[in-house]
């Protein structure tokens, strides 16, 4: 159980870990990209829980298999990655991106978080957490090799 999480909070870190390479050419401060791994791991702890608080209300009231819910989420993202053509302005690095990078990469984890009807589990919150923050914080500072 406990390595399945760790597999899993790995592969939710991936994306952040990615992002934040290129993320991490824009930002020249070690303090900023320290906040901004910090904040990034703070998303990573809260989105799951929201999603599990979310997906318990929405199986108290559809009685649909949380499988089939995360299935559908899923194909949401995936579909929205590939037809969502974003560039990144390099020359200006703004609060509003310093909130919308940590959300953008969380989103997996809240549902991750909807896939876990009842499954309340601090530990992999925190592992979350932990791999997300140590992977951007790594990633925020390779791009600058």
């Amino acid at each position: 159980m406990y390595l399945i999480i760790l597999l899993l909070a790995l592969a939710v870190s991936m994306d952040a870990f990615s992002l934040s390479l290129i993320y991490g050419v824009m930002i020249n401060s070690k303090k900023k990209k320290f906040i901004l791994a910090i904040m990034v791991g703070i998303f990573h702890f809260f989105m799951p829980l929201l999603g599990n608080i979310v997906g318990t209300k929405i199986f108290t009231i559809i009685s649909l298999s949380n499988k089939i819910i995360a299935f559908f989420l899923f194909m949401i993202l995936g579909l929205n990655m590939v037809l969502e053509k974003e560039t990144v302005n390099v020359d200006k690095f703004s609060i509003k991106e310093f909130l919308i990078f940590p959300l953008a990469v969380s989103m997996d984890s809240f549902s991750i978080g909807i896939g876990l009807y009842k499954g309340n589990n601090m530990f992999l919150y925190n592992s979350f957490m932990i791999s997300s923050f140590i992977f951007t914080y790594i990633g925020l500072n390779l791009s600058n090799s």
